[in-house]
C-alpha cells in the first residue's frame, strides 16, 4: 500500500502535474491556431473593404476586430510562458508583438473613426 508521503506517491503526483501542464499547453496552442485563422480572415475582410472603397467607419470597425483577437493571443502567449518555461523568452516576445499590433490597429481605427463635428458657434 502506498502512503501519501512515499517516494512513489510523490513521483506520481509530479507526473500527473506534468501531464496536466502539457495538456493545457496543447489546448493553448490549439486556441492560438484558431485565433490566427480568425485574424487572417479579419485582415482579409479589411483588405476587401479597402479595395471596394468602404468608408472610414466600416474600415475602423474592421480594424477593431483583429485587435481584439491579437489581445487574446497575447494573453494565450503569456499563459504559454508559464506552461513552457524553457521557451518563455519567445512567448514573451510573441506577447509583446501581439500587443503592439493590437495597439497599432486600435490607434489606426481611432484615426479612421468618424469624428463628431464641432458644435456651430452662435
Amino acid at each position: 500500500m502506498s502512503c501519501w508521503w512515499s517516494p512513489a506517491s510523490r513521483r506520481s503526483r509530479a507526473e500527473v502535474t506534468e501531464r496536466a501542464r502539457r495538456e493545457r499547453a496543447v489546448t493553448v496552442w490549439a486556441r492560438l491556431a484558431v485565433l490566427a485563422t480568425a485574424e487572417n480572415r479579419r485582415t482579409g475582410e479589411l483588405h476587401h473593404l479597402t479595395r471596394d472603397g468602404a468608408g472610414p467607419a466600416a474600415r475602423a470597425e474592421a480594424l477593431r476586430r483583429p485587435a481584439a483577437l491579437r489581445e487574446e493571443a497575447a494573453e494565450r502567449y503569456e499563459e504559454l510562458a508559464a506552461l513552457e518555461p524553457e521557451t518563455a523568452g519567445a512567448h514573451h516576445d510573441a506577447t509583446a508583438q501581439a500587443r503592439d499590433r493590437a495597439a497599432h490597429d486600435r490607434e489606426f481605427a481611432a484615426l479612421l473613426a468618424p469624428q463628431t463635428p464641432p458644435a456651430p458657434v452662435q
